[in-house]
């Protein structure tokens, strides 16, 4: 994999699970308690735009390299990081889709379910994705 390909996959993770596990953190449990009732902390509004906005660069990072490491590291059945990588792959089509189902569902009871589903999805991914590059790193210093 190129190196720019590399650090654009890199740089959209961590935007776009920066965002999102900050943007959820905030919005779940940052709220705060005025006369009026609860109020949500000022910077949802912020995070949950860049999150969309970042989300399609993630995308664009995942078919930048789909074919020259995906397929390639698939078809050539090298047994490094497979594991992982395969758990990634297992994801990533879920976490996506259930990004954009929960941007376009009007309907409460789908956008709770699409919402979980997103949360779930995206923890494993950003967890396989650094048990990803935390093999590598061990593997490079054996």
């Amino acid at each position: 994999m190129r190196r720019s390909d590399k650090l654009l996959t890199h740089l959209s993770v961590a935007c776009v699970g920066g965002t999102g596990v900050v943007f959820g953190a905030l919005r779940y449990f940052g709220s705060a308690e005025d006369e009026f009732g609860p109020v949500q902390h000022p910077l949802v509004p912020t995070l949950q735009w860049l999150h969309v906005v970042t989300a399609p660069l993630f995308v664009f990072a995942l078919g930048l390299i789909w074919h020259g490491h995906v397929v390639q590291k698939l078809r050539s059945g090298a047994p490094q990081r497979r594991r992982t990588g395969l758990l990634l792959l297992s994801q990533a089509l879920p976490m996506t889709a259930t990004g954009y189902l929960l941007q376009v569902s009007v309907d409460e009871g789908w956008r709770e379910l699409w919402t979980w589903a997103h949360v779930a999805t995206s923890l494993l991914f950003c967890a396989a994705f650094a048990a990803h590059l935390a093999v590598r790193v061990r593997r490079g210093r054996a």
